[in-house]
């Protein structure tokens, strides 16, 4: 019997109907789906990464550290800036690419025509993540670094069975779904933790107090970036972000990371924590690579600079934690005046993230992504109003980019941040498909 197929614009058109905002959190239904598959997310290794602020940045380098060594690695991160394609990536001796449009077309047949006689209705995330766990098989993957979407515990990827699980940093996020408290988060993020699966995290006080109990539990061996593996930066130049990692294996002296921002050093760290893992479990990773993978290591939209003469700088940063590093990261820089535009997700802590630009941003431009899930841009200026920062409102993006462009001299700094969509308006600008 023929496989089922789909056009890629066909496929699109199922997954984009699909609930994008729809938390269906739970196991069963990408476990059935998984099943009929023949459970492709089990036939190569996987590190699995969550957390509040970095999964994406560690699992970049992770990736990229483990192509270096010459291994084909599936990557899979959500949510994308621009093409869907983005999520699903592969690494390998030529450098990376994403899912091509054939193989997005045939297997989302395959996974609609299943679905349909399970009679189950998937999420959005539910059939990117299928879709993502059948391409790496069908790729002869030898790794796949698989970020969690939301959580941990009932997230769709939490169906993997890792060779290490890292949790990034836990801080309040999600909390009408993971709950109100970092205790709570770090429970939930802490589903992930798999029986005598090591953890490593560079989470703190509550948080890390809560997964120390998850790991005694299960037999996880629990490896701390700030304790068991330590990290310091040294210096920027044109290079990148300098820094040095002591882990438990070895030492990496003066590494390097062309992703931006002094919180870049702690996911460096984590990153390698993670490849020690792998190695002390039987990866052949040799030290020259982990400094060749982390220096190749690129994520768009975390700090990325798409011109000069004003410096534009794009940053998909969306809660307080980010928003401080990012906002630290762009002090650091010996420029002229800083002008943020910003759009945010109504969910998020609008208020003290805006308050992060505190003393750096000379204006906040408020806009307005275009999503359902967008908070209004009078609410954001009202946040830099309270911050001390003037504001000027612009509901529409571009409209608001454009006036940041005018009123900017060419020492000065505009960062456009807040979210995935907000940059997801302006970065086709700059990079045309």
């Amino acid at each position: 019997m023929a496989k089922p197929q789909l056009s890629y614009e066909d496929a699109l058109s199922y997954i984009n109907g699909l609930d994008v905002f729809a938390m269906k959190l739970g196991l069963e239904r990408i476990s059935k789906i998984m099943e009929v598959f023949d459970n492709p997310h089990l036939k190569y290794k996987t590190i699995h990464i969550t957390g509040t602020n970095g999964k994406g940045s560690v699992s970049t380098m992770v990736a990229s550290i483990l192509a270096a060594a010459g291994y084909r690695v599936g990557l899979y991160t959500s949510p994308h800036i621009s093409d869907f394609r983005e999520r699903i990536l592969i690494f390998d001796e030529n450098g990376q690419h994403e899912i091509d449009e054939k193989s997005v077309g045939g297997i989302t047949a395959r996974i609609k025509d299943v679905a349909g006689k399970l009679g189950e209705a998937l999420s959005y995330f539910e059939a990117g993540t299928a879709l993502a766990f059948q391409y790496f098989a069908e790729q002869e993957v030898d790794f796949g670094v698989i970020e969690v979407g939301l959580g941990g515990r009932l997230d769709a990827t939490n169906v993997v069975k890792p060779e290490v699980s890292v949790i990034t940093t836990i801080s309040l996020e999600h909390t009408q779904h993971l709950g109100g408290d970092l205790a709570s988060i770090a429970k939930e993020k802490g589903g992930i933790i798999k029986d005598g699966v090591p953890l490593v995290t560079g989470a703190e006080g509550e948080g890390l107090d809560a997964l120390k109990q998850i790991c005694k539990e299960r037999n996880s061996p629990l490896i701390h970036v700030g304790t068991d593996v330590k990290f310091q930066k040294t210096k920027y130049d044109s290079d990148g972000l300098h820094f040095d990692v002591s882990g438990r294996l070895d030492s990496y002296e003066d590494t390097i990371t062309k992703l931006f921002g002094d919180h870049q050093a702690q996911n460096a760290a984590i990153s390698i924590a993670a490849i020690e893992c792998l190695k002390e479990k039987g990866s052949m990773v040799p030290r020259q690579f982990i400094y060749d993978g982390m220096e190749s290591a690129f994520i768009p939209g975390r700090f990325e600079v798409v011109s000069e003469a004003p410096r534009i700088i794009l940053d998909v940063a969306h809660n307080p934690q980010a928003m401080t590093a990012l906002a630290g990261a762009l002090k650091s820089i010996n420029s002229g005046k800083i002008r943020i535009v910003a759009g945010m997700m109504a969910d998020k802590d609008i208020e003290s993230s805006i308050r992060a630009f505190s003393g750096v941003a000379e204006t906040i431009i408020a806009t307005r992504p275009r999503t359902p899930r967008a908070a209004e841009a009078e609410r954001i200026a009202k946040a830099a109003s309270a911050a001390g920062i003037q504001s000027v409102i612009f509901e529409d993006v571009r409209k608001g980019f454009e006036y940041a462009k005018f009123i900017s001299n060419p020492e000065d700094i505009l960062c456009v941040t807040g979210s995935f969509y907000t940059v997801g308006e302006i970065r086709p600008q700059f990079f045309k498909k």
